[in-house]
């Protein structure tokens, strides 16, 4: 790692002022805080074993260091599924590698990493944020939303979100349904979690920068193109 050190500085730290959009902060070192449950860290502990073949368990910054050592490596050899799939195994690499290989992507990279790093977990991670409001130039509308809500004029969209009403249009994650809405809504409250709000607006199809239903969320992927945006009641 040591000759490659400079590839994990590649990007200039942001912080996030709590407004939907990212900051930047100046020079420094960016910390990122990452809190996992035991089955995820299994989850993260099997998806390294299998890319590096290691049946020892490691400590954190050794995995660290190994998922590190591979992406790179998959950086100078252009291969980008093998960089797909090791950018979503932590948290620390959505932050640094994202930063550090984004400028040398394909364009359907662009589209797809960062979209793919923000369903897992990646939406507490400004630089996943950043590009994701940047993706939807990099796909066709065909490859980012379902083909039959492709031709009607507006979508309507939900939210449970911790934010003030005028800061709603800036937060990525909005959904079709309102009963995952308020599944989200009904999770804060059974988890003493900061008050959320319901919010509903509408968005035209072609504003949208992805939907995606892997997680049964029917989620929407947007930055400021919701309009019309009122609170509901629970």
């Amino acid at each position: 790692m040591t000759g490659d050190v400079s590839v994990l500085r590649w990007f200039r730290p942001r912080c996030d002022d709590g407004d939907g959009r990212d900051d930047d902060c100046g020079s420094g070192q960016k910390t990122v805080t990452i809190v996992t449950t035991v089955t995820e860290e299994y989850k993260l502990w099997k998806g390294l074993s299998n890319m590096i073949g290691c049946s020892t368990m490691l400590t954190e910054k050794e995995r660290y260091d190994l998922l590190m050592t591979k992406l790179i490596d998959a950086m100078r050899n252009s291969d980008w599924d093998t960089i797909s799939s090791l950018i979503t195994l932590n948290a620390r690499i959505m932050a640094v590698g994202l930063e550090a290989v984004y400028r040398i992507l394909p364009d359907e990279y662009k589209f797809s990493i960062p979209t793919e790093c923000h369903t897992h977990n990646g939406d507490h991670i400004p630089t996943v944020r950043k590009y994701v409001r940047q993706a939807r130039k990099y796909a066709p509308i065909e490859k980012r939303i379902p083909v039959e809500i492709i031709g009607l004029p507006e979508i309507e969209v939900y939210r449970a979100g911790e934010e003030s009403l005028d800061k709603a249009a800036y937060r990525i994650s909005w959904t079709t349904s309102t009963d995952v809405a308020r599944w989200f809504y009904d999770r804060a409250v059974a988890r003493l979690q900061p008050k959320r709000h319901i919010y509903k607006g509408i968005i035209k199809p072609e504003k949208i920068i992805w939907y995606t239903d892997g997680r049964q969320e029917k989620e929407v992927m947007q930055y400021n193109s919701v309009k019309n945006i009122v609170e509901l009641d629970r």
